[in-house]
């Protein structure tokens, strides 16, 4: 249940994360979309299924059925209708808080996957940032409950977010943020990959860097790199209709921009 100090905060978080899903749907973002009445589909994605489910917990949504009808529902809708204007959020929820049976901790997260994780419209980096103008009265509301604290005229997660960003698979167990970590880990694997390069092979991959496009350098590497170790003579050509995994992908291009860098 939402608590009395919660209920504004529980209000910008369900409006802001509304207003992301709804104003940033294809084909581009439209804020005349964001009001009672507009629609959302989850389309089978985690972060968007999680909105579905607390915006109708809230009551601040029903599912569309098939033939149009709405229903309500505590558990995720395809295809979802807005049915509360945005600016009245803080009073319908004080006044339906008894009914409505939701923690703050769910709408938080279903805030960071929505906001931070699908729509990366805030960063979920540990380093202060810029509040965007459509996010500073959210940002407010979470340094005012200690989730965030102002640094100037930035903003900087606390702990406090942990939870949240570990359930969206955006942090780690240690509270670090996992895409700076990633990044980490590649740039010291590229460092070690290109330090054990044959000079014949750097030449090589030096005049791809450099002459070939993006592409076509990363099926270079990908056809001597086994992830170990280098090839010399390589793997056949990796056709263009393969699809590379995105280690592989990542990997190259940190590569290259090791290789291209003075």
């Amino acid at each position: 249940m939402i608590q009395p100090n919660e209920i504004q905060l529980c209000a910008e978080l369900a409006r802001c994360m509304l207003r992301d899903i709804i104003v940033h749907q294809p084909p581009g973002p439209d804020v005349s979309r964001f009001g009672a009445g507009a629609r959302f589909e989850h389309a089978f994605q985690g972060d968007l299924e999680n909105a579905s489910v607390v915006s109708n917990r809230l009551r601040l949504t029903r599912c569309v059925e098939p033939d149009g009808s709405l229903r309500m529902s505590v558990g995720p809708c395809y295809l979802n209708q807005l049915v509360v204007a945005p600016e009245d959020f803080e009073r319908f929820i004080q006044d339906m808080r008894d009914q409505l049976f939701v923690e703050i901790g769910e709408v938080l997260a279903a805030f960071v996957g929505a906001t931070i994780g699908h729509c990366a419209l805030l960063p979920a980096a540990r380093e202060p940032f810029a509040a965007p103008t459509d996010h500073r009265a959210v940002l407010r509301q979470l340094a005012l409950h200690g989730y965030a604290e102002k640094r100037g005229d930035a903003y900087r997660w606390t702990d406090g977010m942990g939870p949240a960003m570990r359930e969206c698979y955006l942090w780690t167990e240690d509270l670090q943020d996992l895409k700076t970590v990633h990044e980490a880990e590649l740039l010291r694997e590229a460092e070690a990959a290109l330090a054990g390069m044959p000079d014949l092979l750097r030449a090589r991959l030096a005049r791809s860097a450099s002459q070939d496009g993006e592409f076509d350098f990363v099926r270079e590497v990908a056809r001597h790199w086994d992830g170990e170790s280098w090839r010399m003579n390589g793997q056949p050509a990796v056709p263009d209709a393969v699809l590379l995994p995105s280690r592989v992908i990542d990997f190259a291009r940190c590569l290259r921009e090791l290789i291209l860098s003075p």
